[in-house]
C-alpha cells in the first residue's frame, strides 16, 4: 500500500505542476471555485501537500543515519520555507489581496527574480534528507524544470506590463539561482 501512495502522491506532485504550468501559459483560464477561492490556489496547495507527504511512504532510502539526515536535511529545509516567507512578504499585496502591480526589485526579489520558486525548489530538497526519501529527491531536479519554464511564461507577462523597467531589472537579477541562473 505505501509504494501505491508514493506513486499517487508523485502522480498528483506532477500533475499539479503540468496544470500550474499550463495557466501560466493561458492554455487554462483561472477561475474562482464557488465564487472564493482561485484554481491557481487550490494547484500550488496541491503541489505543496503531495511534496510534504511524498516522501513518508515506503521509497527507496537514502542509506545515512537518523541524525546526519536530519542535521544535513533541516536546514536545507528551513532555508526553502524561509526563502518562501521572505518572498511572500514581498508580494502577498498583489496574489491574496488583489491590489495593483508593482514591480517588486528588492529584499530577496533583489537577489533572484523568482526566490518563491526557488524555496520551493529547496525546501523539498531538505525534507527528502530528513525523512531519507530518495526518490522523493530525485524528483526535484523535475520540479525545479516546472519552475524554470513557468519563468519563461511569466516574464513574458512581466515584460509586457513593465517594459523597460523588467527589461532593466532582467538584466541585472539573475532568473532563479543566484549567480548562475
Amino acid at each position: 500500500m505505501r509504494f501505491l501512495e508514493f506513486h499517487l502522491l508523485a502522480l498528483i506532485s506532477i500533475l499539479s505542476f503540468i496544470i500550474s504550468l499550463l495557466e501560466t501559459s493561458d492554455r487554462i483560464k483561472d477561475f474562482r471555485i464557488a465564487g472564493r477561492m482561485r484554481l491557481r490556489n487550490l494547484i500550488d496547495s496541491s503541489m505543496f501537500f503531495s511534496r510534504i507527504f511524498l516522501p513518508i511512504p515506503d521509497q527507496l532510502r537514502i542509506p545515512a543515519p537518523l541524525m546526519i539526515s536530519a542535521v544535513v536535511g533541516a536546514p536545507i529545509f528551513i532555508a526553502g520555507i524561509f526563502l518562501i516567507l521572505l518572498s511572500l512578504r514581498r508580494i502577498y499585496r498583489f496574489l491574496l489581496l488583489e491590489e495593483e502591480k508593482t514591480l517588486v526589485k528588492d529584499g530577496v526579489y533583489g537577489v533572484v527574480r523568482h526566490p518563491l520558486y526557488l524555496g520551493d525548489s529547496i525546501w523539498p530538497v531538505g525534507w527528502s534528507i530528513i525523512w531519507m526519501g530518495l526518490c522523493s529527491l530525485v524528483l526535484t531536479p523535475l520540479w525545479l524544470l516546472f519552475y524554470i519554464i513557468t519563468t519563461f511564461y511569466e516574464e513574458k507577462k512581466l515584460e509586457e506590463e513593465f517594459g523597460d523597467e523588467y527589461r532593466e531589472y532582467r538584466r541585472r537579477v539573475k532568473r532563479i539561482i543566484p549567480c548562475l541562473y
